[in-house]
């Protein structure tokens, strides 16, 4: 009975820990993000290009990989997150000086959508 008991126990921990790991999903890269932004504001060809530029000189890449990495540690974790929401404020503005009226309207509720988005998936901490 005991014997059972513990092989019970170890197959629901191994279905719990496939079940978070397939929960846990990759935050998007900058080229998902440089491809998304173009078809959501109906980006030109020198938007696009700036938009890059914009993106390779911030270290928005390097932050994200740093997020990924430190799951284990929410320390870590706080402080990288503190790091990426300054860098993509700073991001955030480089872009709308980039974009027409109208597409900083679309820009607008894209932004309001990641963070709907983002409370919903978190439980609505904020």
């Amino acid at each position: 009975m005991k014997r059972a008991v513990v092989t019970v126990m170890v197959i629901l921990l191994a279905v719990a820990s496939v079940s978070a790991q397939r929960g846990m999903k990759k935050m998007p890269t900058i080229e998902d993000r440089v491809k998304e932004l173009t078809e959501r504001l109906d980006l030109s060809d020198e938007q696009v290009e700036q938009l890059k530029v914009i993106f390779d000189e911030s270290q928005l890449g390097e932050l994200m990989e740093k997020m990924q990495a430190t799951m284990d540690d929410r320390t870590e974790m706080r402080r990288v997150g503190n790091d990426l929401r300054t860098e993509m404020a700073q991001v955030n503005k480089s872009i709308e000086e980039i974009l027409t009226d109208e597409q900083k309207e679309e820009y607008q509720e894209y932004l309001e959508e990641m963070k709907k988005n983002r409370r919903s998936k978190s439980g609505s901490r904020r």
